[in-house]
């Protein structure tokens, strides 16, 4: 029987919703989602796009201070993470619990700009008990209540940690760079074993792997979004890339997971594609964010099945009269 046919319509658009690019949407179990932006705030909303509330407002834009990330913490607690090296702790409610300022790190430990070396590159959570948070160049272990660090992990002299995933009590997936390593960790310390080595430049830009989505359609399968315009799946336990596809132009952000079967990839080209992995050989839909002007789409967020939720930002944010936008997809199954 043919798998049945996927129709996305846009149901809602919020305009002005941050000054500047979305970094990051994290879910909240009380049906709200969190947004966090390039201008420094946080923001939460409900499913139909009504601003529940500002958590935090710097007051001017900080171009510092980004927020960068954000991850949950256990079952309501989440955690925020900025471009100048701190990491908040926030219940549902968006009260402030605890805060970690990372200690300044000298210039010579490598070569980003000075202002990105303290930047939060991502979150995760090991456990409720522990985070883990990435760095240029490494990744520590936190304490999840008094942020204390357990531990620290080198993983390159100049790259970025831009996405950490737990698949076992001792066992991490860590990006780096345009690499995925496992990391396994016995009374030695952590061991490091390459799985995938993106090329040092394919297109415009160098190979960066920008994330990395388990999916649900099988427990050791991720999606991988790249800089250079692809989007891979990989399996780690067979070691082997399942699809890789490049149809995306200028660079992939994110994946997210639509239905067990399907998920979404989001680009720098204003697009957002949908794959299904039942016939994984192209996209069976492209969908632009914002057809009145060039906008990159930078974040996606599926909290139910029959919703999508994008982030876009237009490319010329500074001289737009239009600033960064949440829209809303209904998905109808024909």
């Amino acid at each position: 029987m043919a798998a049945a046919t996927a129709v996305y319509q846009k149901i809602r658009e919020v305009h002005n919703v941050h000054a500047d690019d979305i970094h990051a949407l994290l879910p909240l179990p009380d049906r709200t989602f969190v947004t966090g932006s390039k201008d420094g705030s946080l923001k939460k909303w409900d499913l139909d796009g009504k601003l529940v509330s500002v958590i935090y407002d710097p007051g001017v834009i900080n171009y510092h201070s980004w927020i960068t990330a954000l991850a949950p913490l256990g079952r309501d607690r989440w955690l925020s993470g900025t471009r100048d090296g701190y990491i908040h702790l926030w219940d549902v409610e968006g009260n402030e619990l605890n805060v970690l300022r990372r200690p300044a790190r000298q210039a010579e430990e490598h070569r980003c700009k000075q202002r990105n070396w303290q930047r939060v590159n991502c979150l995760a959570d090991f456990g409720g008990a522990r985070f883990l948070a990435g760095w240029p160049t490494q990744f520590t272990v936190q304490g999840g209540r008094d942020f204390h660090k357990m531990g620290e992990v080198q993983t390159s002299e100049n790259d970025w940690v831009y996405a950490i995933h737990p698949i076992r009590e001792a066992a991490l997936l860590v990006v780096t760079g345009g690499r995925v390593d496992l990391l396994e960790q016995d009374r030695e310390g952590w061991r490091a074993s390459l799985l995938v080595k993106e090329g040092a430049k394919r297109g415009e830009h160098r190979s960066f792997i920008s994330a990395l989505t388990p999916l649900r359609e099988r427990a050791s399968w991720v999606g991988l979004s790249i800089f250079n315009g692809y989007v891979s799946v990989y399996d780690f336990e067979a070691h082997k890339i399942v699809m890789s596809a490049k149809e995306h132009q200028k660079r992939v952000w994110t994946i997210e997971n639509v239905t067990a079967s399907v998920f979404a990839s989001c680009a720098d080209d204003g697009t957002i594609k949908l794959w299904d992995l039942r016939n994984p050989k192209k996209s069976v839909m492209t969908l632009r964010d914002n057809v009145d002007q060039p906008a990159r789409v930078s974040v996606l967020l599926s909290p139910q099945e029959d919703l999508l939720i994008s982030g876009s930002c237009p490319d010329a944010v500074r001289e737009s009269e239009e600033k960064a936008m949440l829209s809303f997809w209904d998905l109808k199954k024909g």
